[in-house]
């Protein structure tokens, strides 16, 4: 799984859990970032979360550095603005 997929995945896992916050993308992924490989373990052994493509997800993001995260996101944010002015 490439690096952009995983955080677009880690954003819509966290946006879903709680439709009602009002978290910046950015303040989103620097909370996943605080957490390690032990709590999404315990989130597993918890069954509040299986092991897929989800958990794999969130291990990406853990293991990215801050630069690939910024670069993966300038990506993200320069090929939506290019589509969007092809529209």
């Amino acid at each position: 799984m490439d690096l952009t997929t995983a955080i677009d995945m880690v954003l819509a896992h966290a946006r879903e859990e709680d439709p009602e916050q009002e978290l910046t993308d950015r303040e989103i992924l620097a909370e996943v970032r605080a957490f390690d490989h032990a709590e999404i373990d315990s989130w597993i052994e918890d069954e509040v979360m299986e092991p897929g493509e989800r958990e794999a997800a969130y291990r990406a993001v853990l293991d990215a550095s801050d630069d690939e995260i910024t670069a993966s996101r300038t990506v993200t944010r320069t090929d939506t603005d290019e589509d969007s002015d092809c529209l």
